[in-house]
């Protein structure tokens, strides 16, 4: 899974609720958060052997990021690229 939240999201607090469930359910350890450009990014590796990518966006609020500093269409395909489906 990869996420893309900023900061000031009005919907932050549903979003981590929802992210934390995700979690235990899968039993995934979130690593420890690194500076990305201007977000942070945390990576949680699963029991299953999946992982749960988490960038949080240093003041913005709900849309999506394509700024120079943070670019989710890069990101995205550099997730699903590294992820190709199995099977």
């Amino acid at each position: 899974v990869l996420s893309i939240v900023g900061e000031q999201d009005r919907y932050l607090n549903a979003f981590r609720a929802g992210q934390q469930r995700w979690n235990r359910n899968l039993q995934c350890v979130p690593g420890s958060p690194t500076a990305v450009g201007a977000a942070s990014r945390t990576t949680a590796r699963c029991a299953d052997g999946s992982e749960v990518i988490d960038y949080t966006v240093a003041g913005m609020d709900h849309r999506w990021p394509a700024r120079e500093d943070i670019d989710a269409n890069a990101l995205m395909w550099d997730f699903f690229a590294a992820h190709p489906r199995a099977g």
